[in-house]
């Protein structure tokens, strides 16, 4: 694709999962007219060296009257901007490309995503005593986890041990995900309540000696069981082996969390009311920080289902490129 100086490829800074500018977890968001080559995507997420790019394309995608009449169905993927890998699903990606494109388009109440496993949605709701926008995406949850037994548990706790100084008393679960078809074999470390999740100190180069992509750390907020607490639940994430030392707020490993948290409480103690319905709120104790919305339309004891997460964001900045 060639673009004129004058036209150019709009791109928008998002930053997800906050209502703060510099909070949450940034991304790009490209809005093609057509498509790209996967090259030519991989070379222009390198260049804006976001942790994820979100390309997201419709020939009428710039037009005003795109949901005028018809709910369209937009594409979209995802790159990351350290490693310039594909993506299965990213979850803060995609509501970055959601609030981009509700701003883009403020008539608009919902979008409908097509992307190589799958279709999604975004719905445009208002949220809090502030009524600012927020955005419900529609997302599959992770799969089934399995206990970590024997020796693989003993190598996980020594793992931790150095990377975080970790002791086997702080360690409440060790539980790896299965692969599916949108998730790779993750890690989940449950510790105690009484670990300070957001200032503990940890060595992700450490965590690359066990074969994960991804290591979820993750806790009970200390009030949880309190009607005033403000969250659920807490974690940190960690891809070491994708060149992301902590993801700042991951959306994909809440649509895993979320369905083993309410496994392991029955439902969540902490409730916030959107569309005059409940929903757990998860805090990211990463250093950006990040709040999360999510619920899941499952039943305990199956797999599977739905996960909602719900969030605000904050455009930090826009431009062209031109190619």
């Amino acid at each position: 694709m060639v673009c004129s100086l004058t036209t150019g490829i709009p791109f928008f800074i998002v930053d997800a999962f906050t209502d703060t500018a510099l909070g949450g977890n940034p991304a790009a968001v490209v809005l093609l007219t057509q498509p790209l080559s996967d090259e030519r995507m991989v070379v222009i997420a390198k260049e804006l060296a976001q942790p994820a790019v979100a390309f997201v394309s419709h020939p009428s995608i710039l037009s005003p009257a795109l949901f005028a009449a018809t709910s369209p169905i937009l594409s979209i993927r995802w790159v990351g901007g350290a490693n310039g890998q594909f993506l299965p699903l990213c979850g803060h990606a995609t509501m970055a490309a959601s609030h981009a494109i509700f701003r883009l388009h403020p008539n608009a109440s919902n979008i409908s995503y097509r992307f190589p496993a799958g279709k999604l949605t975004a719905v445009k709701v208002k949220g809090g005593e502030r009524e600012i926008m927020q955005v419900e995406i529609d997302l599959p949850a992770g799969g089934q986890t399995v206990a970590l037994e024997g020796e693989e548990k003993r190598r996980a706790l020594e793992v931790l041990a150095e990377a975080a100084g970790l002791r086997e008393v702080d360690v409440e679960e060790l539980e790896q995900t299965l692969k599916t078809q949108h998730s790779f074999q993750n890690l989940i470390v449950r510790l105690s309540p009484s670990i300070d999740l957001h200032d503990l100190a940890i060595d992700p180069s450490v965590l690359t000696r066990f074969p994960y992509r991804g290591f979820f750390l993750t806790s009970l907020y200390p009030s949880h069981t309190s009607s005033t607490a403000p969250y659920a639940f807490r974690s940190r994430t960690f891809f070491p082996s994708l060149g992301m030392p902590e993801d700042h707020v991951c959306g994909s490993m809440h649509c895993t969390l979320t369905p083993w948290w309410f496994a392991r409480t029955g439902v969540p103690h902490v409730w916030d009311v959107v569309r005059g319905g409940k929903q757990a709120v998860a805090k990211q104790e990463s250093r950006r920080g990040g709040v999360v919305g999510v619920r899941w339309d499952g039943k305990l004891g199956e797999e599977g289902g739905r996960v909602t997460l719900v969030g605000e964001a904050v455009v930090v900045g826009e431009g062209k490129l031109y190619l």
